[in-house]
């Protein structure tokens, strides 16, 4: 899987269905306990345009006082591959239980932030139904999934 990142400033988002994976099983990481889940709700979002929504949500954790005033802990990370077939869990736009959906590619807003050497990177996915923000481990380990279809043209 390809990860590019940058900082702040974002580029549309389209969906493509039809395969159906084998389920996934629920997340078993709980949200950080020093972090309780935001209300995504909160947040501008329109369905399928998922650079600009990263690119709104910067903006408003920086406002917000929830990032860095300059916004040097966000970053946009945009996900895709060669084939342009990303396969993704814990979707809302799913229509399996699983969450499943295969978009041609994701933009996801990563903070990344260090506290007296602690370290807490986040997931900000305003199309997941993960907690939000989400642990950097449990998004990578419930929405990435990255052992799942082995060396095909998903794989990561």
């Amino acid at each position: 899987w390809l990860l590019a990142t940058t900082r702040l400033s974002m580029a549309d988002d389209g969906a493509a269905a039809g395969v159906d994976p084998s389920p996934s099983s629920p997340p078993i990481h709980p949200a950080a306990p020093d972090n309780p889940p935001i209300d995504a709700a909160s947040f501008t979002h329109t369905p399928y345009y998922c650079e600009e929504n990263v690119h709104l949500l910067c903006k408003e954790l920086i406002r917000a006082g929830l990032a860095d005033p300059a916004g040097n802990d966000l970053y946009a990370v945009f996900v895709s591959n060669e084939e342009k077939k990303i396969p993704l869990w814990y979707q809302k736009a799913s229509r399996t239980n699983d969450g499943f959906v295969l978009w041609d590619y994701h933009v996801i807003c990563i903070q990344s932030r260090r506290n007296k050497g602690d370290v807490l990177d986040l997931v900000w996915d305003l199309d997941s139904s993960l907690p939000f923000p989400c642990p950097f481990l449990q998004y990578i380990a419930d929405a990435i999934q990255p052992l799942a279809f082995g060396d095909s043209i998903y794989g990561r």
